[in-house]
């Protein structure tokens, strides 16, 4: 007759392959996320940059010709301005040729950038959800591709 202990060991060999498992699941998960992970982090990260340039490249315009772009909402003529086509012919954004369709600015998933400016000098932009306490405005859809003015997962400078 055989001891009860067999059974035993059975059972605490099953626990402990059932516990090395789970834990080697466990720690190379991110190992197999972390592609997915990265590739999200340089699409944020990218819309931020070209963000930031085109904030940079408004002050700059701002700066040189004492007023914003002779223009109200047009993304495509605000570019032209920055890309050189203003009375100066100076550039003031430089963009790769991949960036630009139809003669809009691009953000990394295939959606215009927005901008707004503070024309009336009062030192904040009015959006349909909320005033920026800011001279320019500019965001992306972000990855959901719609448009929230700002909120949701959109990419923006405020």
């Amino acid at each position: 007759m055989k001891p009860r202990r067999s059974a035993w060991t059975i059972a605490a060999a099953i626990t402990a392959v059932a516990f090395f498992v789970g834990w080697s699941v466990l720690l190379l998960m991110p190992v197999f996320d972390a592609p997915w992970s990265r590739r999200e982090l340089l699409t944020h990260t990218r819309a931020r940059t070209d963000i930031l340039a085109l904030e940079t490249a408004l002050h700059q315009y701002h700066q040189t010709f004492e007023q914003w772009p002779p223009t109200t909402t047009n993304h495509v003529e605000i570019i032209r301005f920055l890309r050189g086509n203003n009375d100066a012919q100076r550039v003031f954004l430089e963009l790769p040729p991949d960036a630009m369709r139809r003669g809009r600015y691009m953000d990394p998933w295939s959606r215009p950038y927005y901008i707004r400016l503070d024309w009336e000098g009062r030192g904040a932009v009015e959006l349909p959800t909320t005033s920026v306490p800011r001279r320019v405005v500019v965001w992306s859809s972000g990855p959901n591709r719609l448009n929230e003015f700002g909120a949701g997962d959109d990419i923006r400078n405020w």
